[in-house]
């Protein structure tokens, strides 16, 4: 590969989800028993892979025609795939760098979860396995948005003006995230989390990479319920009304 860019653990461990860039092109590939697989292809831009804690899925970021949107791939459900042995891999080039010939596969399963406008990144899953959130910048700043797996609705959690991003879980603590504020970067932590849920306008669908189009960008609603953060209390407060 030319180069890997993100690394994420399956839950029992014997795995891995990484993403590389091969000819120009960034994908996501399974490492599992001394074998890599590739879970996506076609002309599309994949990074960031993120297991769900069952192990059935990955989430990750798809880039195409001006689209970032939060997609899925489940390993278990892939059909012809195509392997490669690890230990096949040769040096072949007066660096020493390794590299690979990695067969297509025969079809893929994507489901496209969001597809409204602004740019996703950093996604992570509720410690529950039914909510995917992310950052987007729907609203002109990146902040956190969460996407209910079950009844398919998003929800926004932070309105931070320095941003929200890089975000994670903790099933003892609640969310955590990443803020801009007074020149720096800090973590703040959101204990009691609330969402008020709205339905997309973009529907989630499921797709071959053959069938995936482009989709024109809607307007995202406004969300009625969001944390804000008071600078001057230093609080996250929930505006209800």
């Amino acid at each position: 590969f030319d180069e890997i860019s993100s690394i994420s653990f399956s839950p029992n461990s014997k795995g891995l989800a990484i993403s590389a860039l091969s000819n120009g092109k960034s994908k996501i590939y399974l490492l599992e028993d001394d074998k890599i697989e590739p879970l996506t292809s076609g002309d599309s831009l994949d990074h960031q892979p993120v297991w769900s804690n069952d192990g059935e899925y990955i989430a990750f970021i798809r880039e195409k025609d001006g689209l970032a949107d939060i997609c899925l791939v489940s390993p278990t459900k892939l059909v012809g795939q195509a392997s490669s042995s690890l230990s096949s891999m040769k040096s072949d080039s007066q660096d020493g760098s390794s590299t690979m010939t990695i067969a297509p596969k025969i079809k893929e399963e994507i489901v496209i979860l969001t597809a409204e406008n602004g740019h996703k990144k950093d996604p992570f899953w509720s410690n529950d396995g039914k909510i995917i959130f992310y950052s987007s910048d729907a609203d002109g700043l990146y902040n956190i948005y969460g996407y209910n797996l079950e009844t398919k609705e998003v929800a926004q959690v932070t309105n931070c003006v320095g941003g929200a991003f890089q975000g994670a879980t903790s099933p003892q603590e609640g969310l955590i995230f990443v803020s801009y504020y007074q020149g720096g970067y800090s973590l703040y932590l959101i204990k009691d989390l609330k969402l008020s849920w709205e339905k997309p306008e973009v529907a989630a669908t499921s797709t071959t990479i053959a069938e995936v189009k482009s989709i024109e960008k809607p307007k995202i609603k406004a969300y009625e319920r969001k944390f804000s953060f008071d600078w001057r209390s230093g609080n996250f407060v929930y505006n209800s009304s």
